[in-house]
């Protein structure tokens, strides 16, 4: 069974619960191959054919508002207390996607919560594509990653724009949202992934002071 379903916003919000900070600064975009060209990212979206509606060119935008943060949530189900997920999920720049401009990378631009489950901060990521590169062929992107353990059979993901840094009026698409379980072999692998994930988040805070 599955855990989280209309993750590409293929059939709008439907699933979805919208919190907007102000009227029209969460609202479906939709770009024309953009599924084909960025679908790479997280899954191959271009090995899909549908006549009717290609998947992936849907995205939820998050305008930044001076009045408070934006969200978007909706219920993990079908999930099994004490197993581990994982949460990925892609966001873009939209005046790159609309070929208004080089993108902007803004790791926190759009952030996942969980409430109702305990998240291991080490085993996660937001990892930018190399910038400057998206006009070129496939678009800028930041890929997110958030590990959990489950408490019950579900929990609740919210995105959020609390943390973006970026000015009032600016757009970030929200695509490719999947959820998953995620596999260790046992707990000493798992002790062993911290570790390195921990190392890594060091190292990362290091290199930018």
């Amino acid at each position: 069974p599955g855990i989280l379903a209309n993750g590409d916003f293929t059939e709008g919000f439907e699933g979805w619960k919208v919190s907007s900070a102000a009227e029209g600064t969460i609202s479906l975009g939709h770009s024309n191959k953009f599924g084909k060209s960025a679908g790479g990212q997280n899954r191959q979206y271009s090995a899909f054919k549908s006549p009717k509606k290609p998947f992936g060119d849907d995205f939820a935008v998050f305008t930044k508002s001076g009045k408070g943060a934006n969200r978007l949530g909706r219920v993990l189900v079908n999930l099994t207390p004490g197993r581990l997920y994982e949460v990925t999920f892609c966001t873009y720049d939209v005046n790159e996607i609309e070929r208004k401009g080089p993108a902007v990378t803004d790791a926190k631009a759009v952030s996942a919560v969980i409430d109702g489950a305990d998240v291991i901060p080490e085993l996660g990521y937001a990892c930018a594509s190399e910038a400057g590169k998206g006009l070129k062929g496939r678009p800028c992107s930041v890929t997110h990653r958030v590990v959990f353990r489950a408490k019950a059979e579900s929990a609740r993901l919210v995105f959020t724009d609390a943390d973006s840094a970026g000015a009032v009026g600016s757009r970030r698409a929200l695509n490719y949202v999947g959820a998953r379980p995620y596999f260790v072999r046992d707990d000493t692998d798992l002790e062993t992934l911290i570790r390195f994930g921990k190392d890594r988040k060091n190292q990362e805070k290091e290199a930018t002071k």
